[in-house]
């Protein structure tokens, strides 16, 4: 297992050091414990967006699609309004 190997090169080997790097939402995201010596620099690159099936997620693109329609169709048009799949 790829933390089995990340622990025993940091805390077991001469060198004692190592780079684990991970996706959001992967299968190394959730439930480890990087306390102490097992991780002195964390580095996030990019944004975890909730996923495209969580319910607030859904309604929002739900509203937002049925809003730039009716802006689309109005004598009036909005300056700024997003498709839901703009949005997300």
């Amino acid at each position: 297992m790829v933390m089995d190997r990340y622990y025993s090169s940091i805390f077991e080997d001469e060198k004692a050091g190592a780079i684990l790097m991970g996706v959001c939402r992967g299968r190394i995201s959730e439930g480890l414990d990087f306390s102490d010596d097992a991780a002195r620099c964390v580095i996030i690159v990019g944004i975890p967006y909730p996923q495209m099936t969580d319910p607030k997620v859904v309604l929002k693109k739900e509203y937002l699609d049925a809003k730039s329609t009716l802006s689309r169709y109005a004598s009036t048009q909005q300056l700024g309004s997003l498709s839901g799949k703009d949005w997300y």
